[in-house]
């Protein structure tokens, strides 16, 4: 009986503590990070476009610029026809993942399907693949919507001349100061409860 005391002691003293934590996680769910789309620009393939301080493009070698791709800027892949492209997008500085939220095709001036997959380089599983239609001035919207601590691989083609890689949107989780504030709040709370106990 004693031991049945105790616990309701210790659930009546770590009541504030609890109702504190689940403020704070109702806080990080409330402040998710906004969406980022690169759009392709003149400026790329080059090593760093689209880089930043959160996350770091990789580009295939093999990639080039057209602004002909459903009328607006893309990549595809020379040699044409030959190979897929590969592009990669990984966390960077203090991102603690990555999330591939979604990347678009375009066309060169023909009705086409491009094949495309997903790897994920925290475990090397293929985790979504399929094949994009697209006719002249039309575009396919790929929706991933995951996560990666080490973040992912994405080919497309090998009729990668036909078809072109006009965006990519992703996110990705930065601790904030205020939310590091809050976790070492709760921590000393949690410290200060158990003291007392």
């Amino acid at each position: 009986m004693a031991g049945a005391a105790c616990d309701k002691r210790h659930v009546e003293m770590n009541k504030p503590l609890i109702k504190f934590l689940g403020a704070l996680a109702v806080v990080a769910a409330a402040n998710p990070a906004a969406a980022v789309v690169l759009d392709i620009t003149s400026a790329g393939p080059s090593p760093t476009f689209g880089d930043t301080s959160t996350v770091n493009f990789t580009w295939d070698a093999g990639m080039a610029y057209s602004p002909g791709y459903s009328g607006q800027d893309a990549f595809y892949c020379e040699p044409l026809g030959i190979t897929p492209c590969v592009f990669s997008i990984a966390p960077a500085g203090a991102a603690t993942d990555v999330i591939l939220n979604s990347f678009t095709f375009g066309s060169y001036a023909a009705t086409t399907s491009v094949l495309w997959s997903v790897m994920d380089l925290a475990t090397s599983l293929v985790v979504a693949s399929g094949s994009a239609a697209l006719t002249n001035n039309t575009f396919a919207t790929i929706d991933i919507n995951l996560p990666s601590t080490l973040g992912f691989a994405v080919s497309f083609g090998p009729d990668s001349y036909a078809a072109g890689l006009n965006s990519v949107t992703y996110n990705n989780a930065v601790p904030t100061p205020g939310s590091l504030a809050l976790l070492g709040a709760a921590l000393f709370g949690f410290a200060a409860t158990r003291r007392r106990a």
